[in-house]
Order: C-alpha cells, then structure tokens, then sequence
C-alpha cells in the first residue's frame, strides 16, 4: 500500500515537471549555480574583515589546539566544538602559510555554504508539494527550491556573509536538514529519517548549545508525526539511542571539566548579561564588585585587578589561548547567575519582535507575495495543508522563541525563519486552472529573479573593486580580498618593528581589544588591558607610568590601542596599521618600558 502511494506521488510529481511548468527544473539550475558562484566571489573577494573577528579568534584559538594534539580544548562550556574541528579539519587539508589563513577559512566557509544549500534544497524537497488534490494545485518543488534559492543568497550577503567568522550558517545546515528529516518522517515514517534526525540534531548541538533543547522539542513532536503508532514508537527508540550515544559522552566529558553538570553556557550567560543587565562596563572582566543589574554574582575567579585607576586587569591563567578573557569567557565568569526580571523580559521580548519584523521586511517581496497567496487561498475557500507541515512549523518556530527571549539577530534566527516562509508557502492551496497556474509561476519568476539581481550585483562590485584596488589607483593592493591579510601586516610590523616574539605578552586598550587577529598571527598572547581609553588619556602622567609598571610588572611587553590622546606624543606610540588599508582602522602600540 505505501509503495503505491510512494509510487502515485512520484508519478504526479514527474507529470507536473513534464507540464508547462517544467522549465522551473532549468531554472533552479540556474539558480543554484549563481548561488554557488555568488559565494564563491565573496570569499576570493570580500574584505569586510571587522565582524566578529574575535569570536573568529576564539574558534581558531579552539582548531590549532586541536591540530597541536590537545583535544581537550575542546571542552569549552562558551564555544561549542563544531566549527572549530569543521576549521581544523579544512585547514589541515589546505595547509597555508599564516598570511593565508584567512583566505582558507573564507573557502572553508564558502564549502559550508554550499553544505548549507544542500540541505536546504533537501528541506524543500521533503515539503509537502508533490501530490496535488482534484481542482486544487499549489507551488511546485522546483518553485520553491528556487524560493529557497532567493532566500538563501540574500542571507549569505546580509546575515551570514562569507567573512562572518561564527557558525550560524554550519547550524542552519543541520537545523535545515532535521527538518527534512522531521517532513519525511510525517509522511513515511522510516527508520533511517529518524537516525538522520537524530544525526542532525546531535551535529547542531555540537555546533551550538542551542541544538540541545532543539532535541528536546523533536522528542516532544515526534508522537505526533506519521499515522502508525508501532511505527512511531520504534522510530523514536532509535533517535533517542543515537542521540544519546553522540550527545551523552560529549556532556559528561564537559561537566566533568567544569566540576558541574552542563551541557553549554553561552545561553546563561547571554540571558545575564543581556536580560538581566550584567553587562556592565565590560562583560569579558567583571569583578566581584562590579554592577550587576538583576543577575545573581558571586564571581569564584574574576579577572585579576592590577591598578583601579585607570582600570588595569590580568589574565594571563590558567585559560590558554591568544585572548584569554574572550576564549573562555565561562571559566570567568562563573557564578553570574541569570534570575527572572519580568521588565526586562517583556523589554527585550518587544526588541527581538522589532528585530524579526525588521528582517521580515528586508524580506518584503517574499512575505507580500506569501500573504497575497493566503489571501487568496481563503477568498477561494480552498482547504490548504496546514496540518501536515504544523510539527515542522512549531519546532522551528520554537527555535525562534529562543532567541526571542534574549537576543534576536540577523544570523541567530534566518535559518528558522527562511524555514518558516518555506513552509507556509509549501502549504498553500489554489483552485487548480491552467489561467491560475501561470499567474502563480510568473509571479514567482518575477519574484526570484529579483530577489536574485542584488547579490549578484553586490558580487559583481566586488569583482570590479577588487581587480581595480589591483591595477588602479595611488596605492595598489598586491592581492585580491583575504589574500591581502592586513592583520597578517600588522602582526609583521609588530614582531618587527616593536621586536615582539611569538609567545610575548601583550596588552590592550578598550576598543584595541576588538579584532585581535593580529595577535593571533604574530604568536602573542593579550594577557591583560586597559579597560577605558578616556581613563588613561585623562590620567596624569604618573598614573599612566603606574600603569604602564603594573603591566610590565606581570610581563607584558607592549600595549596596542586604536585612538591616541593628549600627551601620547611624549610616550613613544607607534602606528602599526596602514591607513590605506582595509579594515580602515588606526592601531598604535608602545613598548611598556
């Protein structure tokens, strides 16, 4: 009986390709491989190295660990182990030199991009479009694979671009393929959806903290896909047996090096500092005194407080890494505790609501069109398929409500809500008439195709930009995008000019704290700062000296900041960054005696 039904559903699926919409296969083509080129133009070209270039420095900190045979960096309560073998994995293969590092991360991620696609092209395919009832019709697969084509190009250039260094796209790759995983067991129920499920969801865990209530859910929806109960439950034995077996060993390792029970802490930590208001003057070194907004604090090993003014802290221990403060930020700050602040939640609930429909409006073609369908859809009283894509529809949007409760960004949510305009569009129903048909396939032609110009018109600027800094202008680039490194410049200028050694310490000031690749390329260590720039210009020269003492008096060898003040003349800066260069930033740094 199900062979049938398997077999009625192809064959239905085939007869609409071969109808006068079957030139909808030739267009998704099309489409994927403008995407694939798309992304490939962003990482041989992009030179948008500022954003979060420190989670970036944390994440590589975590690979060449691994690559230096210490896995035990791994078992970090903040940063979740995924990305970072994913990093290790790919530059073991590529193998450069570090002034291209960059640039191999950047096609490490342009191969995550295409992963990515994959399994969104494999969640599409498992949405409810293939069988078509009497008198009605809905989008075709090849539609809404060319829907989800659109969608996915505008995330690549807006929330998840190639110089993004975190693992949102790696997540929406797994979130996208459990939730086909999730479709196909609605309608079939066999036992190897429920293993690539679980699959799934254990790879998103160790992506991030998040998969693991996403597991949760799945468990919870489960019972309610697909029509046999015996089927159902021997399906769920099997996900439970593989996610326990991927997902339990991991989190006993990781509770028993942080001497609790956890399975992640980024999500505490974030609902502190950002709901409760932790954050203080600077989250990455609260002190046992510092203010703590609605939180609970008990600091067990906050930074180490050198001087109070200006502010001067230490941490060179016992957190490796090039940035100590940033690369676990759960080792200090462990006993901040998140507690219930009503008006805050309801503050931030507001906020992350503005933030979804600011990214749904940046989406407007899509979710115009979306609603004009279901309008459409009740004006014609035609029965939609709302009930088979429910489960799917409420985990996902059970994804959303995370976010929505601390911090909604642009490359948190795009994943669960690209999932969620597909779905409502998959479920959509119209009477069926050769008229409506084509209405319906030229408006989402006109839709894609628009949608589509301006990535690649974004890519196409940054061809021409990139060979004209080349062979144009006063000061010419020698390379295209990342493999022109400018923090690889400014680590030489360090070690050379400054005559720093890989391993010295180094400190910095305020906003000379972001973007610390540098330090990660010349081999330093940024063991301690200065946690306010005006503080230290406004010091007295004997209270700059005192400091710069402390700092000197816990090894470290130099101070890096990114603004000069009143007096800096007198105190030997010098400016280790080009200004003709990209990031446009200026970076000055001093020996501390």
């Amino acid at each position: 009986m199900q062979t049938a039904v398997i077999e009625r559903e192809s064959t239905e699926e085939l007869s609409v390709e071969r109808s006068p919409t079957g030139h909808w296969s030739w267009i998704c083509g099309a489409l994927i491989a403008a995407v694939v080129l798309c992304l490939a133009t962003n990482a041989v070209f992009d030179q948008n190295f500022i954003k979060n270039i420190n989670d970036g420095v944390a994440y590589l900190d975590i690979s060449h660990a691994v690559a230096a045979h210490h896995p035990e960096a791994l078992l970090n309560a903040y940063w979740s182990p995924g990305y970072p073998v994913v990093l290790w994995a790919g530059l073991a293969l590529l193998h450069p030199p570090p002034e291209l590092e960059l640039a191999a991360v950047y096609a490490i991620h342009w191969v995550v991009g295409i992963l990515a696609l994959g399994c969104l092209i494999y969640f599409v395919a498992g949405l409810p479009a293939a069988r078509e009832k009497a008198g009605a019709f809905g989008l075709t697969r090849p539609m809404l694979v060319a829907a989800g084509c659109a969608l996915f190009v505008i995330a690549a250039e807006a929330d998840v671009p190639v110089y993004l260094l975190t693992p949102d796209l790696l997540l929406a790759a797994w979130l996208w393929l459990a939730g086909g995983a999730l479709l196909r067991i609605g309608r079939r129920q066999r036992i190897r959806d429920y293993a690539l499920l679980a699959l799934a969801l254990a790879a998103a865990y160790f992506t991030k903290a998040v998969g693991l209530p996403l597991v949760m859910a799945a468990l919870a929806i489960l019972p309610f896909l697909g029509a046999n109960r015996r089927k159902a439950v021997l399906g769920i034995l099997h996900f439970m047996a593989v996610a326990a077996i991927l997902i339990v060993p991991y989190m006993a390792k990781l509770s028993a090096a942080k001497g609790r029970v956890t399975f992640g802490e980024s999500g505490t930590l974030n609902y502190a500092w950002i709901v409760d208001g932790a954050d203080g003057p600077n989250r990455w070194h609260l002190q046992s005194d510092s203010p703590h907004g609605h939180a609970r604090m008990q600091l067990a090993h906050p930074a180490r407080q050198l001087l109070k003014s200006p502010g001067v802290y230490e941490y060179a221990s016992p957190v490796a890494g090039t940035f100590p403060t940033f690369d676990d930020p759960s080792y200090w700050n462990e006993g901040l505790r998140p507690t219930f602040y009503l008006k805050g939640q309801v503050w931030h609930i507001a906020m992350n609501l503005y933030h979804t429909a600011s990214w749904l409006g940046r989406r407007g073609e899509f979710v115009i069109a979306l609603a004009v369908l279901l309008w459409m859809q009740r004006q014609f009283g035609a029965a939609g398929r709302l009930r088979e894509i429910l489960p799917v529809l409420l985990w996902f949007t059970g994804l959303w409500g995370l976010y929505l409760l601390v911090d909604v960004e642009d490359r948190y949510v795009f994943a669960a809500l690209t999932a969620i305009l597909l779905l409502a569009a998959a479920s959509v129903r119209l009477p069926d008439s050769s008229m409506m048909r084509r209405v319906v396939s030229a408006g989402v032609l006109i839709l894609v195709c628009g949608a589509m110009l301006r990535p690649l018109d974004t890519a196409g600027q940054e061809v021409f930009y990139g060979v004209k800094r080349m062979f144009i202008g006063p000061v010419k680039a020698k390379a295209f995008g990342p493999y022109e490194n400018p923090y690889w410049k400014i680590a030489q200028r360090l070690t050379g000019r400054m005559g720093l050694h890989a391993s010295d310490q180094v400190a910095c000031m305020q906003l000379g704290c972001d973007n610390t690749y540098w330090a990660q390329l010349a081999g330093l260590r940024i063991t301690a700062d200065i946690s306010s720039e005006s503080d230290y210009w406004a010091a007295s020269p004997e209270d700059r000296a005192r400091a710069m003492a402390a700092l000197a008096g816990v090894g470290v060898k130099a101070l890096v900041t990114r603004n000069l003040g009143p007096g800096a003349e007198s105190e030997g800066w010098i400016p280790i960054s080009d200004p003709h260069e990209r990031p446009a930033e200026d970076l000055y740094a001093r020996l501390t005696k």
